[in-house]
């Protein structure tokens, strides 16, 4: 298995090495982005506790105290600490 590397450290290493302002630096750090992550991305969803104000993680079952609403909790915290992408509708 591939040892996970951070993008922006791969691109800051040949923006350093070969410039930051030439077009193969630019084509590189591009490509670099496009490079499809090692890891599959987590998703969940907010679960609701209304009478505290309060969402549970699905994931991971972090609690967050919020006053703002179902609407935009989304808004707020559209990740977890523990890093799932949360979505709408569950």
């Amino acid at each position: 298995m591939d040892d996970l590397i951070s993008r922006q450290q791969a691109i800051d290493i040949v923006m350093f090495e070969c410039g930051k302002w030439t077009g193969l630096a630019k084509e590189i750090s591009k490509q670099i982005k496009q490079l499809p992550s090692a890891q599959p991305e987590r998703t969940g969803y907010w679960i609701e506790f209304p009478s505290h104000n309060a969402y549970k993680c699905s994931e991971c079952g972090r609690i967050i105290e919020t006053a703002d609403g179902k609407n935009n909790v989304y808004k707020h915290y559209p990740y977890c600490h523990c890093g799932a992408r949360m979505k709408e509708g569950e």
